[in-house]
């Protein structure tokens, strides 16, 4: 694993300012490679600590997984806003 990020909605006087996202954090992971990917989630340290807080803080019933690319639109900014666009696909599709 390269990185670790929570992302959070942005609050303006205690309500989202674009809109409740469905989700009061989504956590960013990211690998070198799919084979980091496969390497890291089958890792003991996973296993035998990362999947404690998952039982205890991520209600699975209603847990989204999902598989992208960034997209950087102004290189070199350490701190800055980030969009993430989440679009439902149908599982039929």
């Amino acid at each position: 694993m390269t990185r670790y990020v929570q992302n959070h909605g942005i609050l303006s006087g205690g309500r989202y300012l674009l809109g409740y996202p469905g989700f009061d954090a989504c956590s960013q992971i990211d690998f070198e490679s799919v084979a980091a990917v496969e390497e890291g989630f089958a890792s003991g340290f996973y296993r035998e600590s990362v999947t404690w807080d998952e039982r205890a803080f991520v209600d699975k019933s209603r847990f989204s997984l999902v598989v992208g690319q960034p997209l950087v639109v102004r290189a070199g900014e350490e701190r800055g806003v980030k969009l993430l666009s989440f679009l439902r696909l149908h599982p039929g599709s």
